[in-house]
């Protein structure tokens, strides 16, 4: 399960203001 917890972590950076550009960077590892 250790998928899951690396996109929950995922999620939760880009739930933070600092964590934005995490926002793009997932989207283009897809």
């Amino acid at each position: 399960m250790k998928d899951a917890n690396y996109f929950i972590e995922k999620l939760d950076m880009i739930a933070h203001p600092e964590g934005g550009y995490y926002k793009e960077g997932f989207i283009s590892a897809e």
